[in-house]
C-alpha cells in the first residue's frame, strides 16, 4: 500500500466531516472569515472559560476581554493547578503567581492567549505557506460555529483547525494538527458571554493581594519593543532558515531572576512562531565538549531543544515539527563583526 505523504495525512485530519449547514454569503471567501475573526477577537468585549488540551495534561482559564479608547484589557485566571493571574493593557502584561508569592510583569509584545487572533494577523504570508479551506458548521460552547483548516503547503508547519462564531466572528476553537497529522493540541471555550454594556474598568483589575511578594521587572520598555520590530538585533542569526520563515524582530531582554541579559529573536511563517533565545552561561556551567541536545517529546505542539555553543546555550521553541526546531538550533550562529574599511592613498 502506498504510504501518504504529511501533507496528504493532515488534509485528511483537518477534514473530518462536521454538521452540514445552509450556504452563508462569506462561505465562497474563506479569507473573509478569517479577517474579521482577527478584527473581532481585538475589539470585541467578551467573558468566558477556555480550556487548553495537550497530550500530558489540560489548563482550564477563565478571561475577561475589554475594548475601549485605550486599547485591549485581559485578565486571566487559573480555574485548575496552580494558581496564576495574568493581567494584560495592550503589550504590558503582569504575571502573578500566588503560592510562589512571584509576581513577574514587562512589555511583551504579540504575548496573548492561546486563542488569540494575533498569529493570523498576515494574511499575504500565512497564503504562501498554508491553504485556508472553508469546511462545515459546528457547534462550541452553545453557538453555531463556521469551521476553517489551514493546511500546510509542506512537511515543514503544523495544520491548524478553527471555528470561528457565526454570531459575532470569535474564535470558539483551535486544534493543532503535528506533520503526521494527529491531533496534538486542542483549545476552545466551554462557555462564552458577549455583553451589550461595556465591562467595567474593575474586572481588570488584580484580585489578589500581591504585598510581601518578590516582584520582577523584565526591564524592556515600550520604546526598546517598538525599536525591535523595525532595527532588530542581529548579533546572531541564520543564514538559511527553514523555507517560509522570516524574521519578524530581535530584542534583548533581561533574565528577572538573575539580571542577566539575553537575547530574543522571533521567526515566522504567518502562523506558527518560533523563538530562538541565546544568553551567556552562567559561570558555574561546566563547558561542554559536545552540544547537550534537550527536547521535549513529539506529541505535544511546542517543541523545545537546546545546545550550548561555547559560552553561550541557545534555546528554541516553537510551535513547528522536531526538524524545523533542529535547523533553527543548528543554523543559528554569531554574526561575523564587519571589517573596516581603509581608505587606499591615491595611485595605490
Amino acid at each position: 500500500m502506498r504510504r501518504l505523504s504529511s501533507p496528504c495525512l493532515l488534509l485528511l485530519a483537518l477534514s473530518a466531516p462536521a454538521l452540514a449547514s445552509p450556504p452563508s454569503p462569506l462561505d465562497s471567501e474563506p479569507s473573509a472569515w478569517l479577517d474579521q475573526m482577527v478584527r473581532a477577537m481585538h475589539t470585541t468585549s467578551y467573558e468566558g472559560v477556555f480550556v487548553h488540551v495537550r497530550e500530558d495534561g489540560f489548563d482550564t482559564m477563565r478571561i475577561v476581554h475589554g475594548y475601549d479608547d485605550a486599547g485591549e484589557h485581559e485578565r486571566l485566571w487559573s480555574l485548575n493547578g496552580l494558581r496564576r493571574e495574568v493581567l494584560r493593557e495592550n503589550d504590558r502584561c503582569t504575571c502573578t503567581w500566588p503560592d510562589s508569592q512571584t509576581v513577574v510583569s514587562g512589555y511583551f509584545p504579540g504575548a496573548r492567549a492561546r486563542l488569540s487572533a494575533d498569529r493570523f494577523k498576515q494574511p499575504a504570508m500565512l497564503a504562501e505557506n498554508y491553504e485556508l479551506r472553508l469546511l462545515g458548521r459546528e457547534r462550541v460552547a452553545d453557538r453555531a460555529c463556521q469551521e476553517l483548516a489551514l493546511v500546510p503547503r509542506d512537511a515543514l508547519r503544523f495544520g491548524y483547525k478553527l471555528c470561528v462564531d457565526v454570531a459575532n466572528d470569535l474564535m470558539l476553537r483551535m486544534s493543532v494538527f503535528d506533520e503526521q497529522g494527529r491531533a496534538v493540541e486542542h483549545n476552545f471555550f466551554t462557555a462564552l458571554s458577549v455583553p451589550e454594556a461595556p465591562i467595567p474598568r474593575e474586572n481588570f483589575v488584580s484580585r489578589v493581594d500581591a504585598q510581601g511578594f518578590k516582584h520582577l521587572e523584565t526591564a524592556v520598555a515600550p520604546e526598546a519593543a517598538d525599536k525591535a520590530r523595525t532595527q532588530p538585533l542581529d548579533h546572531w542569526y541564520i543564514p538559511n532558515p527553514p523555507p517560509g520563515y522570516r524574521l519578524r524582530h530581535g530584542v534583548e531582554r533581561r533574565n528577572p531572576e538573575s539580571g542577566q541579559p539575553f537575547e530574543h529573536y522571533a521567526y515566522t511563517d504567518g502562523l506558527s512562531m518560533i523563538s530562538v533565545f541565546v544568553e551567556r552561561r552562567g559561570d558555574g556551567d561546566s563547558l561542554l565538549q559536545e552540544s547537550k541536545v534537550q527536547s521535549l517529546r513529539p506529541g505535544q505542539a511546542m517543541r523545545m531543544q537546546s545546545r550550548d555553543d561555547g559560552p553561550y546555550r541557545i534555546t528554541v521553541i516553537g510551535e513547528a515539527p522536531s526538524e524545523v526546531i533542529r535547523q533553527f538550533l543548528a543554523g543559528m550562529k554569531p554574526r561575523p563583526p564587519m571589517t573596516p574599511t581603509v581608505p587606499q592613498a591615491d595611485g595605490q
